[in-house]
């Protein structure tokens, strides 16, 4: 057998201390907590616990690099659009106020709500191949 988990990963830089910064936010708002901010680091974890447990062979490779370009401006549209599974949970109430908040700590990080930051992102595949 076989076992994969595929995941996404992006270089620390301007755009994840922006979504960083948000998530704080929502937590702070509306107590919603999505996570730590070691990305993906509970479920490599999990993933890796899982493998060892069944002695499996575990590999890894980037299928995919690609640059991705976005603004503060886009990030504020995403999240009040509720783009990302992560805004799913904030409740309605909550929302005027993040967006609130959200906008000076963008500016104070990216500089401008329309400055274009770029990063470099990657898809990883894991397989854990089972013994026989």
């Amino acid at each position: 057998g076989l076992l994969l988990y595929g995941r996404t990963d992006e270089r620390e830089g301007p755009r994840r201390r922006a979504v960083d910064a948000i998530r704080e936010l929502m937590r702070e708002v509306a107590g919603v907590v999505t996570g730590t901010k070691g990305w993906n680091a509970e479920t490599n974890r999990v993933f890796a616990e899982h493998a060892r447990a069944k002695v499996a062979v575990v590999s890894e490779m980037v299928l995919a690099r690609w640059r991705e370009r976005t603004s503060g401006r886009e990030m504020l549209e995403g999240l009040a659009g509720r783009v990302y599974s992560s805004t799913w949970a904030i409740p309605d109430a909550c929302m005027p106020e993040l967006l609130a908040r959200s906008r000076p700590c963008l500016v104070a990080l990216l500089g401008d709500l329309d400055r274009v930051v770029e990063h470099e992102a990657t898809f990883t595949l894991v397989t854990a191949r089972l013994p026989p």
